[in-house]
């Protein structure tokens, strides 16, 4: 784990204090297709309320756009391992959204237990998996990778494909039948991303500048070493990608997107 200098760090407050104020979220929880995703996430689990079923569609809006992954791929993940229920555990131990084992979210960097850490490192575990096959189509891309979500990408090296196991072989199945359904229900959203994610990319973007200008000599490397994007890729998108933390986990986030944590 690297530690970041003291103008890194004021670099990273200085984002935290324009999107805490910004309060990016919230502003477009309204919009048809937040409400259309947090209206699927209910279906998973009635336990939420309309407000947190909204507040968390817009968070998986905001990471799959980030992590470039089917939010729709990303429901049917989290609605297979828990139901959409973050404090949910497994027999095995693995725990919270996404269901990760305790190793896989110490390596990620998150909080099992809180619901917008554990999303985080779902999405970006599942892009790790999918880039993998990056050479094959979508749907057997898709499908090798749920296999290495479940059953782990070694098993997957081994068998030459989805392994010879029943519990792995009838998640593959579940998870690919509901993402093609949710293709129907949901749209893709990439329109409705920018609406709820413009304040938030505005901040990050003037982080970004920031933190170059404050960036002393030697720490090229933590700019540079990001998870699923190098700062200057990410500077360059305009599809404005900024996943969208809870205040409380925002300096969390941060500290892996500027080479803190890996």
């Amino acid at each position: 784990m690297t530690v970041l200098s003291g103008p890194l760090l004021r670099a990273g407050a200085f984002v935290f204090a324009c999107v805490v104020f910004a309060a990016p979220v919230q502003a477009a929880a309204g919009s048809d297709t937040v409400a259309r995703y947090g209206n699927v996430l209910q279906s998973f689990n009635p336990s939420l309320s309309t407000a947190q079923s909204q507040d968390m569609a817009a968070h998986v809006l905001m990471m799959s756009s980030y992590y470039r992954v089917d939010p729709r791929l990303l429901v049917a993940i989290v609605g297979v391992e828990s139901s959409w229920r973050s404090q949910a555990v497994s027999h095995a131990g693995a725990r919270g959204l996404g269901q990760l084992m305790p190793e896989t979210a110490s390596g990620l960097g998150v909080l099992s237990f809180d619901a917008y850490e554990n999303l985080d490192g779902t999405a970006r575990y599942l892009r790790r998996m999918i880039e993998q096959y990056g050479a094959d189509g979508t749907e057997r891309r898709y499908t090798l990778a749920l296999a290495s979500y479940n059953a782990g990408p070694g098993a997957v090296a081994r068998y030459g494909g989805v392994p010879p196991i029943a519990e792995t072989r009838a998640y593959v199945t579940h998870v690919m039948a509901l993402w093609h359904r949710l293709e129907a229900e949901l749209p893709l959203a990439s329109e409705t991303l920018a609406l709820v994610a413009r304040t938030t990319a505005r901040a990050a973007t003037r982080a970004v500048s920031v933190a170059t200008r404050l960036r002393p000599a030697g720490s090229v490397a933590q700019f540079t070493a990001l998870d699923s994007a190098s700062v200057k890729a990410y500077a360059a998108e305009v599809a404005l990608e900024t996943p969208p933390p809870q205040r409380k986990t925002l300096g969390r986030w941060l500290a892996r997107a500027f080479g803190a944590k890996h």
